[in-house]
């Protein structure tokens, strides 16, 4: 592990939620590192939309930095301009504000030579802004598919392909998203997510699962994650009035649109929980008999890696997913599907002989965050 550095990650999303990646990786670090955990900055238009989020927001930015575990700070920026993803002179004016406000953080807690490590393209503006000893880029997603607007997928694309050719490393997740970029550069390294492999592998006692689970009887089919435009609602839809009997479970932030929300809400046997905080997670995937990844597969999603499939290894649960590409590794024990029928036989499978528990659980120990860690604190130690 790299030890005694300091560390300004610029995130996509706050510490708490959704806990994802970018929260295990610097959970890991700030261990023996200074961590400097920026959330990622919110429009004046985002917080008029969602007062509430918003208040809490500005809250949060007029209180300064907060000390988290060990050696991490949260900072929350403030309210910045309108449509920075559209154009590069208003991304620019925010990158600038941003920098400024850097700067006095780490001139007060003393990063005179931080790792600049960056989630997010529009912040390549803050490279030798920082006085940094080194720059990351950690690609979590494929943008580029996922973005409708011409617009908006060409001021972020010219942004990615100049962070691509001045940051000192580049990671990503997905193997395909990997195979892209080499068309700028050979040196990508392509570190596959991990999982929180001890909280996720624990026996439960009966009083630590959730009662609201209890109260569902099996058979229990089980999702966790964010819904929005990756889930195939006409999937969710067939197996819910196929199979009347089963309880599908659905866990995580709805940001569904209204027309999808409805069209779920006319099956009794389909029922959202909502958000979960990370460590109650083990619990209620603990529950279920069958977990399933009902992604699409085209567009944004051909480079996704549902980070919720290591969780469901380390507690040993049986998955059924849509053919997506980057878990072809993994069809061993996996059962990849073709279309809605074969998603539907796959679970039928599964709940008549859930497979191999031991295989599941020794691919999800081989991946903790903590060896994912360890390989990239070296490409970082060798680069430095």
């Amino acid at each position: 592990m790299i030890k005694d550095k300091d560390i300004i990650c610029i995130s996509t999303s706050d510490w708490e939620t959704p806990y994802g990646s970018r929260q295990q990786i610097m959970s890991i670090l700030a261990k023996n590192n200074r961590i400097l955990y920026v959330e990622p900055q919110l429009s004046v238009l985002h917080i008029l939309k969602n007062p509430i989020r918003g208040l809490e927001r500005i809250t949060r930015w007029l209180r300064g930095i907060s000390k988290k575990e060990g050696f991490l700070y949260i900072y929350t920026p403030m309210p910045v301009l309108p449509f920075t993803n559209y154009s590069i002179l208003i991304n620019r004016i925010n990158q600038k504000i941003l920098a400024i406000s850097l700067r006095r953080i780490t001139k007060r807690v003393g990063f005179p030579h931080p790792i600049l490590w960056i989630y997010t393209v529009n912040s390549i503006l803050l490279l030798g802004q920082m006085n940094e000893s080194l720059s990351i880029y950690y690609c979590i997603d494929d943008f580029r598919s996922e973005i409708a607007i011409e617009k908006r997928r060409a001021v972020l694309s010219f942004l990615e392909d100049n962070l691509l050719k001045k940051a000192d490393i580049i990671f990503t997740c997905a193997k395909l998203i990997a195979q892209k970029m080499r068309d700028w550069r050979a040196d990508i390294h392509f570190i596959r997510n991990g999982v929180d492999f001890d909280s996720f592998s624990r026996e439960f006692p009966l009083s630590m699962l959730p009662p609201e689970m209890r109260n569902i009887p099996s058979p229990r089919i089980g999702f966790v994650g964010t819904l929005d435009a990756r889930i195939n609602i006409g999937l969710l839809s067939y197996l819910a009035s196929h199979k009347p009997n089963w309880k599908i479970i659905l866990i995580g932030y709805n940001l569904m649109s209204s027309d999808n929300r409805t069209i779920l809400k006319k099956f009794p046997n389909i029922h959202y929980l909502g958000f979960k905080k990370h460590n109650l997670l083990p619990g209620y995937i603990y529950m279920m008999d069958v977990c399933i990844i009902p992604y699409y597969t085209e567009g944004f999603n051909r480079s996704v890696f549902p980070l919720k499939i290591l969780e469901y290894f380390a507690v040993g649960k049986p998955v059924v997913s849509t053919n997506l590409s980057e878990l072809a590794e993994f069809q061993e024990v996996v059962k990849l599907s073709q279309g809605h029928k074969d998603f539907m036989d796959n679970i039928d499978s599964y709940l008549k002989d859930n497979g191999n528990l031991l295989k599941r659980r020794e691919i999800a120990a081989g991946l903790s965050w903590v060896s994912r860690v360890e390989i990239i604190s070296k490409i970082i130690s060798e680069k430095l």
